[in-house]
């Protein structure tokens, strides 16, 4: 199947992002001066989707913004990204909004406030999913007792579409609905804090049911991949300054499910992974994705060379 013909349905938040890039995190009733400001549009669900569309495939977001005028123009710029945002679902006030504190070592700290974000439900993302008929459907930051329900419904409805699911914070909050729902996705994006936090061995043996791959991201350290035939660890990619992190675990989300849609193949699905996320991290915001001439031609190049470790 050609690039464009794959369809990504990516479910969760639409934010305005505002990012302040400062030397230090300020304390109570202090202040800081940035050395540099970035507004945007965000969201785990919107980065993913960007991404997807930078990619080469097409993306539909399914997800909740005001209707206010600051709403309008976070909706024009999203399609002027080629996401389709022509469905999205809307609600009295103002869009989530995220305020961004960046550190030159690309750590962050995050206030927000979710807005319209509050209005997405159960049943307009379904309505979305039967109207598109993804390939594959991307639940990013929700809740691991709503994804639950979400994916149960979906495999009511279709037992062929692959589900894949980056929980992001939420995934320490419950762990318990977590290993339900582990059971019921294709692929879990987890980054090194949340699997540590969540005791997890690195081990086939949290492979069950449609669960297929685990993608453990680990930042400058890269990435490892669980399996049902191996665990694999893979060396980041590192291409310039590390500018801004945020959305980079969206952007290797998206670079693993468009390149396994088309290969098959998990390893190289990883290795587009964390080329795709080492650009970002050089660029500010989601609009900062690459394009898919870009990883093609770095993943040429790098296929060989971006050193890879079997550890089982």
């Amino acid at each position: 199947m050609a690039q464009g013909k794959y369809k990504h349905l990516s479910t969760g938040r639409l934010n305005l992002d505002i990012i302040l890039y400062v030397d230090r995190i300020p304390g109570v009733e202090d202040r800081v001066y940035g050395r540099d400001s970035y507004i945007s549009i965000g969201g785990s669900a919107t980065n993913y989707a960007i991404a997807v569309s930078r990619l080469g495939h097409k993306a539909v977001l399914a997800a909740c913004t005001g209707i206010d005028p600051f709403s309008r123009v976070l909706v024009e710029l999203l399609s002027s990204t080629g996401v389709d945002a022509s469905r999205l679902c809307r609600a009295s006030g103002g869009p989530g909004t995220v305020v961004v504190l960046s550190l030159p070592d690309g750590k962050y700290a995050m206030a927000s406030h979710r807005g319209a974000n509050n209005a997405l439900t159960l049943d307009y993302i379904l309505e979305l999913y039967s109207y598109e008929q993804p390939d594959i459907v991307h639940v990013a930051g929700l809740d691991p007792e709503v994804t639950l329900k979400l994916v149960k419904r979906i495999e009511d409805i279709s037992k062929t579409t692959l589900i894949s699911y980056d929980p992001g914070r939420k995934a320490v909050d419950k762990p318990r609905k977590l290993a339900e729902v582990m059971g019921l996705v294709n692929h879990l994006f987890l980054n090194e804090r949340e699997f540590k936090a969540l005791e997890m061995n690195l081990s086939r043996s949290l492979l069950k049911d449609k669960l297929s791959a685990i993608v453990v991201k680990m930042g400058s350290e890269g990435a490892v991949l669980i399996t049902r035939d191996e665990i694999t660890k893979i060396e980041a990619y590192r291409v310039g300054k590390v500018v801004d992190t945020v959305g980079a675990g969206d952007v290797f989300d998206a670079a693993f499910n468009t390149y396994y849609l088309e290969t098959n193949d998990y390893l190289e699905a990883v290795r587009a992974g964390v080329i795709a996320a080492g650009i970002k991290v050089t660029r500010h915001g989601s609009l900062g994705a690459p394009s898919r001439l870009e990883v093609d031609l770095i993943l040429g190049k790098e296929k060989f060379t971006l050193r890879t470790e079997r550890i089982e």
